[in-house]
This record gives structure tokens, sequence and C-alpha cells, in this order.
């Protein structure tokens, strides 16, 4: 350091100093500072004794209030739960019911279920690290959700077995709950599980309540609220497949919107179950004598919302008999899985989401078994779609041989089309029918390409349905898919590109590749003079706009067109 900068550094201190000194608090102002210590110090120590006084007096309050407090409580309990307020003096408890496949955990309050556990299927959630975890799969967990009787009482006030604290008799695989009444009547509610499946025998019981309940034309209303949980990882997709369906007496299920807000009535008929279904798993209540007058709502939430929609139904029992009388029914609470529910033989099955008319036709009765046979031979979904995408290959083969028969025809005819171009001129008219003339003549079809590709067609699109619907392909992995019901993920983007997603679906990409290439070679032996020009560059445009469309798609789906092009 030189001379210079240790003079400027040492005129530098010198100048803080005499600022200091000058800026520095008289003796007068220190003295002030020190008494408004010493009077916040003093109103601190006093605020503390008011604290400690006012607790001792809200506590000597409560003391003498209690017995009054509990008095009031039971008063404003019996004008709420009229003849029920007796037994809600219990606290609410938690028991359960579980066999090998389901663990389902019921509320005291309501005797209602508060969740059901299905032990062999899980739900994968992404942690903070991006890595993904299988963690516990729950129906009906949400605590927003309600399943209740709305009671009305002989005075004309209405209560709902919601608010009621039932007493929970386990024995063995049955629980019994029972709400008594001041008068010695009772309601009761049953749940019977065996030991393995997914269905829960259900039973409610009047005891002598003629006196006490009053119901309108024998109807007992029932709300049951259900907010569906995102159980999938393509929750925007799980959405299109998630809604309330129902089954009429002597006619086919029906069911609300899948894609919007929804509502159906259905009135004067019997209803003989309703379903609220997820895009995989349902919770589906059946009835012995059915449901009347139902009132069945979807609502789509917002995407931000951690539930998927919220599912509202309403619907009455008939109940003749309120000393002696009971109503049958079952819970169905599993998975989407279609064997399963034609067993039920309740035509059940039709919640899952493989199409209609001719589609789900197709899934249901040939897709479907013909997979299931594929997957036993294998062992493997994804060796189950290799093997149906060379069946079908094998069905289509004479038409394939022709078709290639046809363009190597093409092919051989190129130069002579060259060669009647030269001589027309530009007359297309003319053009056209001299280059047809010229293919009948050596027995070429040029539209014979298309007929394979015709008869692919509803094959795909019932594969467009079956995979995203079928519970066997869940969280299946193949080569670099997890999840052949839903997207691969080859690589995850740090970003949401709009239309497209935050990831890069490799079988969406690689089947576009494939199409181009396919396309190029297929150039070679066309003449493209006589057609729109712009038909030459559409059938490049296309693979590569439908890479948007399905790299959010299913990868099963997407698994298959990339096998079924490498194979062309």
């Amino acid at each position: 350091m030189d001379r210079r900068s240790i003079i400027g550094l040492g005129f530098i201190f010198l100048l803080l100093y005499i600022w200091a000194y000058i800026n520095q608090p008289s003796p007068e102002q220190l003295e002030i500072y020190q008494r408004g210590q010493d009077s916040i110090a003093r109103i601190e120590q006093l605020a503390k004794q008011d604290v400690q006084q006012a607790d001792h007096f809200t506590q000597q309050t409560q003391e003498r209030t209690t017995p009054m407090s509990d008095s009031l409580a039971r008063v404003l309990m019996t004008s709420q739960l009229g003849t029920f307020a007796p037994v809600s003096q219990e606290k609410e408890k938690i028991v359960y019911l579980e066999n090998e496949d389901l663990r389902i955990a019921f509320s005291t309050k309501g005797a209602r279920i508060i969740h059901a556990e299905l032990l062999k299927h899980k739900k994968i959630v992404r942690d903070s690290s991006g890595v993904d975890q299988k963690v516990a799969l729950y129906l009906q967990e949400d605590p927003k959700n309600n399943f209740g009787y709305e009671l009305p009482l002989s005075d004309g006030r209405k209560i709902n077995t919601e608010d009621l604290l039932f007493a929970a008799n386990p024995s063995g695989n049955t629980l019994r709950f029972m709400a008594k009444t001041a008068n010695g009547g009772s309601f009761e509610q049953i749940y019977t599980l065996p030991p393995t499946g997914y269905l829960l025998d259900y039973q409610i019981k009047f005891n002598d309540l003629g006196t006490e309940i009053m119901l309108k034309e024998d109807k007992l209303k029932l709300h049951w609220t259900n907010y569906l949980d995102k159980l999938e990882r393509n929750a925007g997709y799980a959405k299109n497949y998630s809604t309330s369906y129902y089954k009429i007496a002597d006619d086919d299920p029906d069911h609300c919107s899948c894609t919007g807000n929804d509502e159906e009535i259905v009135t004067n008929t019997k209803i003989e179950w309703v379903s609220n279904t997820n895009q995989f798993f349902n919770s589906t209540l059946f009835s012995e004598h059915g449901f009347r007058d139902a009132l069945l709502k979807t609502e789509v939430l917002d995407k931000a919302s951690p539930d998927l929609k919220l599912l509202s139904n309403q619907m009455s029992l008939e109940v003749k008999d309120l000393n002696h009388g009971e109503s049958r029914m079952r819970w169905y609470i599993g998975p989407n899985d279609y064997n399963t529910l034609a067993a039920l033989d309740q035509e059940v099955e039709y919640i899952i989401p493989y199409g209609r008319s001719i589609l789900g036709t197709i899934n249901r009765n040939l897709v479907r078994p013909l997979f299931d046979w594929l997957a036993g031979l294998t062992g493997s979904m994804g060796w189950a779609i290799i093997l149906l995408t060379l069946i079908v290959k094998m069905l289509l083969y004479p038409l394939m041989y022709k078709m290639l028969h046809s363009q190597a025809k093409m092919g051989v005819l190129k130069p002579q089309v060259a060669k009647l171009k030269e001589k027309i001129g530009d007359d297309a008219q003319k053009l056209q029918m001299e280059t047809m003339k010229l293919y009948r003549e050596y027995g070429v079809n040029p539209l014979g390409g298309c007929l394979p590709m015709i008869l692919q067609m509803p094959i795909w699109f019932a594969l467009y349905r079956f995979f995203p619907g079928n519970v066997g392909f869940r969280q299946k992995p193949f080569l670099w898919a997890t999840d052949l019901s839903s997207y691969e993920e080859f690589i995850r983007l740090p970003f949401n590109i709009p239309f497209y997603g935050d990831h890069v679906s490799l079988f969406a990409i690689l089947w576009a590749l494939s199409v181009l290439w396919y396309s190029w070679y297929n150039m070679k032996f066309t003449d493209m003079g006589m057609q729109n020009p712009m038909m030459k560059y559409m059938q490049y445009f296309m693979p590569l706009s439908f890479i948007v469309f399905f790299n959010n798609f299913a990868s099963g789906l997407t698994a298959y067109m990339l096998f079924s092009s490498v194979l062309n």
C-alpha cells in the first residue's frame, strides 16, 4: 500500500471519529432513555399480573358454569335430535372390518364408511424431490363426504343419521350400529364383510319407531355426497372417465356427463343401483327393492382442487313398516374389473368406459377376452400388446399383400405415366383418364392401400377406449413406460408446454417417425402429379401434429401404434 492510500484511510477514520463524537447523546438524553426503559419494564410486569389474574378468573368461571353448560348442552341436543338425543351422549369412535382385499373404517357418528382401503392396489404420488412413491389407495376417504338418512320426526322436526352417535357392536365379520330412542325404539345399520372380495352386505332396520317417525309416502330419503380423489397420475384424463352411473329396472345403465357439470332426475321408476365411478375404481350401492326418486349431480372441480369431482346423489328407499321393517342393500367398493363386476349379474360392468354401440361390443366381447388370454399366456401386458399387433397383421395379411403388390406395379408403371404427361400436356382430365386406363390394363388399384387402413380403424377406435378403461393395464410397466394406462415420461420437462405437457412420450415420437418414413417410402411408388400438391405435405404434417395429441395418451395405445407401424 503506497503512502497516499495510507493518508487517505487515516483521513477517513478521523472524519468517522469526529462524526461519532459530535452525534453522541448528551447526559440528559441518556437519563430520559433510561427512564423510558424503566417504564416499559413496569408496564410489562403489570400486564403479566393482569394475565395471571384473568386466567384465574376464567378458570373459576368455568368451574362454576360447567354444570350449567352440560345441562344446556343436553337441552340443545334434545332440541336438535329429539327422541334420539340420549344415544348421542357417547363419544365418536372408529371401528374396522377387514378381509384379504378391503379394510373399511366406520365412524360411530352416522354409522357410515369414512374410508375404504383397497389392499391390493396403490396410489402413486410424486414427492418433493420428484420421485414417485406408492401409497395406500382409499375410496370414500374425503372428510367432506356425507352419507345419511333423513328421519322426519313425528313432531315435525327432521334429523339426519349423520348427526347421531351410534353404539357399535362388532361380532366376527359383522358390525352392528344402533341408535336408540328415549322411548325404547331404535334405528340400526348392519354391515357384513365376507373373508374375500369387495362386496359388503348392508342392512338398515327399524325397531318400534312407528310413533316417532312419520315418513311421507313411505319413502326414506338418502343423501350421499362423494368427493372423488385424484387416484391417477394423469388427473385430466381420469376426470373424463369419472361420473355417476345408475341402472333403471328393465333398461340399460346410464350416466351423467363425464366431461362437464350435469344433473339427472329419475322419478316414478325403480333404480337398481347407483355407482360413483373413478377411472379404474368405483363405489356402487345396490338395493334389493330398488331406489326411487333419484337426483344425481356431477360437478367438475377446479384443476387446483385436491379433489377430482363432486358427485351428489339423493334417492329414496321404500319403507312400509317402521316397527319391524328393514331394507337390504349391498356395497361394492373396489376396482373396475370386468369379470368381477359381471359376476354380480347386475350389468354394473357397463360402468367401464369401453364405449357404446359397436366400439363397446368390440372391446367387451373381442378385445378384452383376447387380451386376457394373451396376458395369461405371456405374463406381461406389454408382450400381449405385441402379440395382438401380430394377430391383427396376420388377419390383414391378404389385404396387405394386395396393397404391396399394387404399389409395386405402380412403381413399375411410373415411367409410363411420366410419358403420358409429356404426351398429353396440361389436360389434367384427359391425363387422369389415360392413367386410370393404364392402371386397369395392368390390374392396378390406386386405392388398394387404403382398404387395410380402413379395416383397421374400428380396432384403433376400440383400443382408443380400451387402454385407458381397462384396469388390467393400470401401473403395468413395459420397456421404459411405467404405466400402460397412462402417458409415459421418457423425459420429464422442468416446464409445461401448452397442449403438449411437461413430459416427452418416446412411443409417440417413434410412432410419428415411423409413419413419416413409411409415407416417404410410399411416395416413391405414387404419382402425385394428378393430385392436389397439398396432399403431399399433409401426409407429413399429420403424424407431426398427432405427437401433441398422443403425448398425453395411454402408452399402451401408442406402443400398439408404434409396433403396428414398424411391422408395416
